[in-house]
């Protein structure tokens, strides 16, 4: 009962029994966990333990000490006074602790460190796993006269502590654990010189770093108990472990690569540090260790070199073939080349290719050779890694690869928050150095990055999030191996977790993250421990592929189930033990809004990183990547020749498929319904495998000669029509129903096609034919089957949805498609969000793109759109108004037009009634958008324009502008409020959007020299991003039709004024206002504080830093801020987006200023933006910018028109 005499001891205040207690606690140390659980309560307990010990007697009854175990024949303390000492400190301060006393926090390193221990019921405190360590393996030999020798396996892990400038401790400290460790005086000399070799080690700049370190059994069944050691033989471990936790800066340059490749146990080290400390000596103690080790098949087997001291090598187990060091340097440059040769030889050579100067392009048998291979080292872990992505992925990674651009939220220069577009997601992280491009982000924008505790990566299905993330983790694995080769400091090593085999039901969310490292990593150190030699960076992808257990039928069940899930998940991985990079999550972009489940109060910062969608170039560049010269000319030909053909191949994905197509059917016609792409990819690969599908059974005859027949399959109306008479294609079918009708995405490898579980040959032949033709796979030991991607899996179950008949209507299955219930409102939402989380749009239904997918390969699409719309006693609203608008817009040409006029109406009703929830108008604004809106604008074929009950008519006559003197909200710049005469003229009820200003882009017109004021004008016309760039600074494909439009520059909003009073000749001149115009028109003649008046702005006023959007909305979908005139609404006046008027910028208002109009210059900006304050929303509120610098993401513009005399 060591354990209960102990804690009586230290309550009665007696020291020195209570050392001799705690020694014999030790020599248990199975149950020394159980002592740091118990501290905290004995803390917390205070004055109080004195009655709770007699409750605690019988609890402690389990721990009677065995005879084994007794200390007779042993003093408890031999003659080191510190040690004493140290143990009389440690019982004075407990006993302190247990009358209630106030502690101080200790001065020696050894005890604050135990300190932090006891509060937090740990042996290794917080303090310590945050810190880089090291841990080696060491044997320790026993030997005792007359009896035999004993010996067990323990790891010595040393922890590499910063110091700050003031503090001092000694270079070598033991850890809680091992704080009353007994030691000869041969020990003390080793520990001695170990720290005085690894000082000598260390650059005169070193910032200073105390070693911690700590010596434990591999299991607790050992053999003899850790506490006496003896001998100068682990001098060397210790030395060699504190040099492996430095950080490598903190190691002279010599060493610095040598140690970097220690990256695995393949050898081992038998001799002591010299007295002059350059020299190693044979060990003192005992002759024959290396014998013994012999004997230890947990120790020597992945043992492969022995290495030790000058004049061993006779001596010392000649079966090993040890090998001389004279020094220690010797010894570690030693050990690093021959870790470094323990590469087989095809990491070997895939290693020397990868470090080549030159493309060296490795071949598939390589890349195929080196995934399957196991590894015990770091060094192999990337190289495999490499390989595997390199394999999955059939080349397109390592060969194919375009980059991906990606835009992440920043502050601004006057604190506003705006997005900042990036190369790749190495500037984002600020890791340019691992990106395999060698790109680097603008230096003005990195520093306006966030901090973030953990990324968040959006994009849409199929734009290239698991792509990028695969090739960021190929990049990393690239550049880890050449800090490797060059001593450099290590980048985070990258792990991957695929989420949609996590188990959110699992009690340690860690454990199964655990489980999921060694499924795939079955000879490498638990995580934890790598962790604690290279920190970490988890990428956990698929947020929205965590399943919920079968049992759990309810919708609203399971929806409550995954939050609770998500946010263990953040919450176990925020907290982890071990040294960690901030972790990378994806998720779709219509799933974002599912998060992380983490609030406001959570210190944990998650930074947003959206994915863009390709350009021009970055599509032409793919194409000729993947394609001969001819063939990739003529495809980009068809892409430049349709809008709408380049806004669908925008996604990498797709772009991916309509290559494959090209290259393997020479199809010379793009294709522009998504599941007709895929029913064509899947027609190539039966096409490719035709005859072994045959011999194996899975085809039938009749699918044999559909699949020859290849005029057939290749008429439109003949592709969705996939050969079903065998089990491939119609097994593919049911299983995609299978896992729609389960709401998960994988499925047990013994349940997947469990419709042929009567016949085993016939249903392994299956598997591997489906992963033949890359469309599913059950990864390397893992039990669970998988579609290869989730739209795949999408497009079975859009196929299995249809059912017999591709007429059939949504029947049952609309309930499942009903938009899911908003819970919160909007003002609770962002209450939770952190600062750096913007306001999420609605969950979707999982069906979602099961929907779109069935919606695309019907043969007429109407009476599934009409189902979800219409109104019933259960839906009043209809079953899913955003669903069905996200459909229609996929074949809005096969929709007859009265259906599609009601879907518009609704959403534009949605969108700007004031009732509705904001993150609902949002949605129906941003669909809108994409379907057109013709009823506030009329389409006049070469250009968009409101309509006349939108433009509102603004009577002339004498006005004050700007801020009165007054006025607390103003800024100097608004005042002083000067008088001026307006004449009549009418102004936009909304800006320019992007719909509008795409008519100016197309046909060449936006190059036409007769629109542009200048030459130099006409020459900055492309200043932004190229051709289209206006339209594509938000996303790539431009489709968001009812945002402003933003990047355009003064000289650019005065040509689209003038091309659009040429091209509508209705006797309107359309210009942009002065500033005058503009501000009357937002005030009125009451001179309003705001737009609406004089309420101050709420989220429900105006898109500004309060809504967290950051970013343009669509128009009108803040009805509550418009300024209403005579019944007609003027919208967005406040944030959203800058907007050019015509008038010279001063610091001052001047009267004569505000009504001339300027040619340029330093120009007047009016209405702020997304991301500025609610200060600034005021009517008054101005700036300025040059003309040739508003090509911001943030700047549009808002059109005027009156009668010219």
């Amino acid at each position: 009962m060591a354990l209960l005499r102990f804690i009586d001891d230290l309550a009665t205040d007696d020291p020195a029994q209570a050392v001799v207690d705690w020694r014999l606690l030790a020599r248990r140390n199975d149950h020394w966990p159980e002592f740091f659980d118990l501290c905290p309560a004995l803390h917390r307990a205070g004055p109080g333990v004195h009655a709770q010990l007699a409750a605690q007697r019988l609890a402690a009854g389990e721990f009677t000490v065995p005879r084994a175990c007794t200390i007779d024949g042993r003093p408890a303390i031999v003659n080191h006074k510190a040690l004493a000492e140290r143990a009389a400190q440690l019982a004075r301060l407990m006993a302190g602790w247990l009358r209630g006393g106030q502690q101080t926090q200790p001065d020696d390193l050894s005890l604050r460190l135990l300190h932090e221990a006891i509060i937090e019921g740990c042996p290794v405190p917080a303090l310590l796993r945050r810190c880089r360590s090291a841990t080696v393996p060491v044997l320790l030999v026993q030997v005792e006269p007359g009896q035999a020798d004993r010996h067990v396996v323990a790891d010595l892990t040393v922890w590499a502590l910063p110091l700050d400038g003031a503090s001092t401790a000694p270079l070598l400290a033991p850890a809680p654990a091992s704080l009353l460790v007994q030691y000869d005086k041969d020990f003390e000399t080793a520990l001695e010189r170990a720290g005085h070799a690894i000082l000598r080690r260390q650059p005169r700049q070193s910032r200073g770093y105390a070693l911690v370190w700590d010596l434990r059994p591999r299991t607790w069944a050992v053999q003899f108990p850790l506490l006496d050691l003896f001998g100068d033989s682990a001098g060397t471990a210790f030395a060699l472990a504190g040099l492996l936790a430095l950080p490598p800066e903190e190691v002279k340059v010599p060493l610095r690569r040598h140690l970097a490749q220690i990256d695995g146990p393949l050898a081992a080290v038998s001799a002591a540090i010299g007295k002059d400390l350059r020299k190693l000596e044979r060990v003192g103690k005992v002759e024959h260790k290396l014998g013994i080790l012999l004997e230890v098949p947990a120790a020597h087997a992945r043992v492969t070199r022995v290495f030790v001291a000058p004049g061993c090598e006779s001596r010392e187990a000649w079966k090993l073939q040890p090998q001389a060091c004279a020094t220690l340097n010797t010894l570690i440059r030693n050990i690093a080349l021959h870790i470094a040769g323990e590469l087989t030889p095809e990491q070997g050579e895939l290693q020397r290719q990868l470090l080549a100067d030159g493309d060296a392009v490795p071949t598939e048998k390589l890349i195929d050779t080196v995934a399957g291979q196991p590894t015990t080292t770091l060094r192999g872990y990337l190289l495999r890694r490499y390989a595997h992505w390199a394999q999955a992925t059939r080349g397109k990674l390592h060969l194919n690869f375009v980059p991906l651009d990606v835009s992440a939220a920043a502050e601004g220069p006057r604190g506003e928050r705006r997005r900042v577009r990036l190369t790749s997601l190495q500037d984002v992280l600020g890791e340019s150095g691992a990106s395999g491009d060698g790109t680097d982000a603008d230096a003005a924008t990195r520093p306006l990055l966030p901090r973030a505790d953990a990324w968040l990566l959006i994009g849409e299905p199929g734009g290239g999030k698991t792509t990028l993330l695969r090739r960021f983790e190929m990049d990393h694995a690239r550049h880890a191996l050449r800090c490797m080769r060059d001593g450099l400091p290590m980048p985070p090593v990258c792990v991957w977790l695929p989420l949609g085999e996590f188990d959110p039901s699992a009690t340690s969310p860690m454990d199964d993250i655990e489980r999921l490292w060694k499924q795939e990593n079955k000879a490498m150190p638990r995580l934890a421990q790598l962790a604690g030699q290279h920190p970490v960076r988890l990428i956990l992808d698929g947020l929205n592929e965590i399943k919920a257990p079968d049992s759990i039928s309810d919708t609203d069940e399971r929806a409550d189930f995954l939050r609770r899930a998500r946010r263990r998940l953040a919450d176990a991985v925020r907290r982890a033990g071990f040294p960690m990079a901030a972790p990378i999550y994806s998720v779709r972009v219509l799933d974002r809004g599912i998060g992380l489940g983490l609030t406001a109060h959570d210190d944990y910062a998650v930074a947003e990183v959206e994915l863009a969608e390709w350009d021009d170039e970055r599509m032409q560049q793919y194409c000729q990547k993947r394609l001969t010269i001819d063939q990739a000319a003529a495809l980009w030909k068809q892409l430049q020749g349709s809008a709408e053909l380049k806004a669908f191949c925008a996604r990498p994905m797709i772009l991916s498929g309509q290559c494959d197509l090209v290259r393997d059917l020479g199809l010379t016609q793009a294709v522009t319904n998504r599941a007709r792409l895929f029913a064509l990819m899947v027609w190539a690969g039966l096409a490719k495998w035709r005859e072994p599908l045959r011999a194996a059974g899975l085809l039938s005859n009749g699918d044999v000669d559909l699949v020859g027949n290849r005029a057939h399959w290749l008429q439109p109306q003949n592709m969705i029509a996939l050969p079903t008479g065998g089990a491939l294609v119609s097994g593919l079918d049911r299983q995609g129903d299978a896992l729609r009708r389960r709401n998960t995405l994988e499925c047990p490898v013994t349940k997947v096609a469990d419709w042929l579980r009567h016949d085993a040959a016939l249903r392994a032949r299956w598997l591997k034919a489906v992963q033949d033709l890359g469309l599913g796979h059950c990864a390397t030991g893992s039990r669970t089957w998988r579609f290869s991607h989730q739209l795949w899996q999408e497009f079975f179950a859009g196929r299995g949805l249809l059912g017999d008949k591709a007429a059939a209507r949504p029947g049952p299955v609309v309930r499942a498609l009903a938009a899911p219930v908003l819970v919160d409102t909007v003002e609770q939402v962002l209450a939770r969000l952190r600062s750096s989380e913007g306001l999420p749009l609605p969950e979707v239904s999982p069906l979602e793109e099961t929907f779109k997918f069935a919606v695309q390969a019907v043969g007429d699409p109407a009476p599934w759109i009409e189902r979800l719309i219409r109104k019933s006693v259960v839906f009043p609203d209809g079953a899913n108004l955003a669903l069905a608008g996200r459909a229609a817009v996929s074949c809005v040409r096969r929709l007859p037009s009265a259906l599609l006029a009601r879907l518009r109406m609704r959403l534009l009703a949605r969108s700007t009634d004031p009732d509705v929830d904001l993150r609902l108008r949002l949605e129906a604004g941003l669909i809108l958008g994409e379907l057109g809106d013709n009823i506030r604008y009329d389409d006049r074929q070469c250009h968009l324009i409101p309509n006349e009950d939108h433009w509102i008519a603004i009577d002339g006559g004498p006005c004050r502008i700007g801020s009165d003197a007054d006025d607390p909200d103003a800024f100097d710049n608004e005042q002083p409020s000067v008088d001026v005469v307006l004449r009549p003229y009418s102004i936009a009820f909304a800006p320019v959007t992007r719909a509008e200003y795409r008519r100016f882009i197309a046909h060449d017109t936006y190059a036409d020299a007769r629109w542009w004021s200048d030459s130099k004008a006409y020459e900055a016309r492309f200043r932004s991003e190229g051709r289209d760039g206006v339209l594509s600074y938000w996303d790539r494909r431009g489709t968001y039709g009812l945002h402003p439009v933003t990047g355009v520059g003064f000289a650019a909003a005065q040509a689209y004024c003038r091309w659009l009073t040429d091209m509508a000749n209705d006797g309107w001149t359309y210009c942009l206002p002065t500033e005058a115009e503009w501000e009357f028109a937002a005030r009125g003649p009451n001179r309003n504080h705001y737009a609406w008046g004089s309420q101050p702005p709420t989220i429900e006023h105006c898109n500004c830093d309060l809504t967290r959007l950051w970013k343009p909305s669509p128009i009108g979908i803040f009805p509550r801020g418009d300024r209403i005139v005579n019944g007609q609404h003027l919208t967005d006046f406040a944030g959203n987006v800058w907007e050019w008027t015509c008038s010279y910028h001063e610091r001052r208002l001047n009267t004569k200023r505000l009504i001339i109009l300027s040619r340029g210059g330093y120009l007047t900006l009016r209405g702020g933006s997304a991301g500025y304050p609610l200060r600034t929303m005021h009517a008054a509120y101005r700036d300025g910018s040059f003309e040739d610098q508003g090509y911001h993401h943030d700047t549009g513009f808002r059109m005027i028109r009156r009668r010219e005399l």
